[in-house]
């Protein structure tokens, strides 16, 4: 008999119980009605369980060149690419703290116009602005802005514009870096962090199955075996 039909006996027979004349006792009545409603529940927690259960198992992820298994042999690799990563990271980081904010930089490089380095690539500049030919004109300002940056470039830094260009290619050096040292693909490599983390931040789950996290991450009981003891080293690595 399925779920359903349990359900609507039960409540079937409660509305005819409580239609029946009542008997003698009280008692007889009251329980009857007890018995019926216990059964009612019984039946909803078996439900509830059973789809909590089903809920639970959730369908294990399917592997190919892009997602790979979560193997023992695969963290490995993958430690190695995080450690590699960890080190050029460090690297950039020294390097992005030498630029000089916005306000600095104007400081320093007002400083340099004193210099007669400066005020020579001056004097050149209107001179080549003596014409009003419009082309003269662009060639002389952008001649004036690089022998700007030629002067003031190796006690100021790179312009803020610059070093914000300059940031964004520092900071895609350190993961690429990770993933030759892993041997991976760049894609590879960003799916195993992708699906590393969320494990590893909620610590996993026990017991057989594939498991399904929030964000819809799905791990084989396999994965999860190799994954657990290595958490608490991949954890700090991947934050």
């Amino acid at each position: 008999m399925s779920t359903r039909t349990l359900l609507r006996s039960a409540a079937l027979a409660l509305v005819i119980g409580t239609a029946l004349p009542v008997p003698a006792s009280p008692q007889v009545g009251g329980l009857i009605k007890k018995k019926l409603k216990q059964a009612i529940e019984q039946t909803r927690v078996g439900t509830d369980t059973a789809t909590t259960a089903s809920a639970a198992r959730a369908r294990a992820p399917s592997f190919d060149e892009v997602t790979l298994e979560i193997t023992p042999a695969l963290l490995d690799q993958f430690e190695k690419g995080l450690t590699a990563e960890a080190v050029e990271r460090k690297d950039v980081d020294s390097q992005i703290a030498k630029f000089l904010p916005h306000d600095a930089f104007e400081k320093c490089e007002q400083s340099l116009m004193r210099t007669p380095e400066a005020q020579a690539a001056y004097r050149e500049y209107t001179k080549m602005l003596s014409g009003t030919d419009r082309e003269a004109m662009r060639k002389a300002s952008e001649w004036y802005g690089h022998r700007l940056a030629e002067i003031t470039r190796p006690k100021c830094g790179p312009s803020p514009s610059e070093a914000e260009i300059t940031k964004g290619d520092l900071l895609r050096g350190p993961e690429k870096v990770g993933q030759k040292a892993a041997g991976l693909t760049e894609r590879q490599y960003a799916v195993l962090k992708e699906r590393i983390l969320p494990f590893c931040t909620a610590a996993g789950a026990s017991g057989p199955g594939s498991l399904r996290i929030d964000g819809g991450y799905v791990y084989t009981t396999a994965e999860m075996e190799a994954l657990r003891p290595r958490c608490a080293k991949l954890l700090p690595a991947l934050r």
